[in-house]
């Protein structure tokens, strides 16, 4: 289960960490615009790379879990800002 603010890494973006937001959620709206129903998609995890606020969606069997040092100001992995 993804929980949010987990850490993962990312093969179409190698050396970058992504921060997980949770789950994609599909709503579904009826003629006026009302949310009548919403549904988390449970496979996928949206991700956002550490330091920046463009959002990804991926199929959780694609990430890797990382648990080491972060850089909260660029999120690339090695860096030595802190």
């Amino acid at each position: 289960m993804i929980k949010i603010s987990d850490f993962y890494l990312n093969e179409d973006y190698p050396g970058v960490i992504f921060e997980s937001l949770g789950h994609p959620v599909e709503s579904t709206v009826n003629h006026w615009g009302d949310v009548i129903r919403e549904e988390y998609n449970e496979e996928q995890v949206v991700i956002r790379m550490v330091g920046d606020d463009r959002e990804h969606i991926y199929f959780i069997d694609e990430l890797v879990p990382y648990d080491g040092h972060i850089c909260f100001n660029c999120g690339q992995l090695g860096c030595a800002h802190e």
